[in-house]
């Protein structure tokens, strides 16, 4: 009899090296997650692996893969993977994201800039909560869709275990080239259609009870989700340290830079819009994107109090920095019609 997933997920962890087992070290036991995280973590699993069994088997532009199965990691490292083993395709977060994902929410809920900023009234702890809540699970549905993404479009090809331990958070490589940073913007790029896609379908109804949305003015209600995403979005991506960007070192990242990032994951996000929600896509404009994320930088740690992703979109708009996302663009095109 085959073994379930979770046992094989498990197991793989347990056949590692053991400088690897010392980090990543199986399944964790989520009963020792303290209340209202783990009930999320649980339902969140359960979300997830079910959309990820039913995944569409006709897109052209998907490899060849084994079933999906999502589950968490005990580690003090905050990552997540996208690794084959035995019959699955395998989607690991670490508790250590999931824990540094949660947190960063709070000081977005307890902004008062947030709150005028969705038009929301975030006045009690009950309101504040909930709008955490949805925040969390945008990020999380981001997080793994962007490893879904490493799969179907062949991201993880190779055997090494470092093609299997690509660090998505922690790690400040500047070892690589633009065919890596091709792929991770191809990666955010599709996961965050498919987010937006789950968010106005299957996830609305959850949203617009946890928002307090009473059907109204639906047009307004779809405006506030998709700022919801753009903040969930934007302050998961200030989990990695800022990048300072030159001349020198952008051809080598292995990560894009915060505000490379958010600018092609906000192509595919208008690109979503204009097929699906026209008038959301006139909405979002540049003007309305920067308060988002200036917003954001301004509240997020990591965004060196807006400092880092002030000077990372001032060098973009350089010479040198328009060049490199010209050539990002054309190799991301060209990559994607290659699939």
């Amino acid at each position: 009899m085959a073994a379930a997933p979770d046992v094989l997920f498990h197991r793989y962890f347990q056949q590692l090296p053991a400088y690897r087992r010392a980090i990543y070290r199986g399944k964790p036991e989520l009963d020792a997650i303290e209340r209202p995280l783990q009930d999320l973590l649980r339902a969140l699993q359960a979300n997830l692996n079910e959309a990820l069994q039913n995944e569409r088997q006709d897109v052209p532009e998907h490899v060849a893969h084994p079933p999906f199965h999502m589950d968490f990691i005990d580690s003090d490292d905050a990552n997540a993977l996208a690794f084959t083993e035995g019959n699955y395709s395998f989607i690991g977060i670490t508790v250590a994201l999931i824990r540094r994902i949660w947190g960063i929410c709070l000081p977005l809920v307890q902004a008062a800039d947030i709150g005028i900023l969705l038009g929301l009234q975030l006045d009690t702890e009950e309101r504040r909560t909930r709008l955490h809540a949805l925040l969390f699970r945008l990020q999380l549905n981001f997080v793994t869709t962007h490893e879904y993404t490493h799969h179907v479009h062949g991201h993880t090809g190779g055997s090494s275990l470092d093609s299997r331990f690509a660090s998505e958070i922690n790690s400040m490589e500047e070892n690589c080239d633009m065919e890596t940073q091709v792929f991770e913007l191809d990666a955010d790029a599709y996961g965050a259609y498919h987010v937006l896609a789950n968010l106005y379908a299957a996830e609305r109804a959850y949203a617009a009870e946890l928002l307090g949305f009473d059907g109204s003015a639906p047009d307004r209600e779809d405006q506030k989700l998709l700022a919801c995403f753009v903040l969930a979005v934007g302050s998961f991506l200030f989990v990695r340290p800022s990048t300072v960007l030159t001349p020198e070192n952008i051809y080598t990242l292995c990560h894009p830079a915060q505000a490379t990032r958010m600018d092609f994951i906000m192509r595919s996000a208008v690109s979503w819009c204009r097929i699906n929600r026209p008038a959301l896509a006139e909405w979002m404009s540049p003007d309305v994107f920067d308060r988002i994320m200036s917003t954001v930088a301004a509240v997020m740690p990591g965004a060196d109090g807006g400092q880092g992703w002030a000077a990372q979109t001032r060098f973009l708009q350089t010479d040198a920095g328009d060049a490199y996302m010209k050539a990002l663009a054309v190799d991301l095109d060209n990559y994607i019609r290659n699939l």
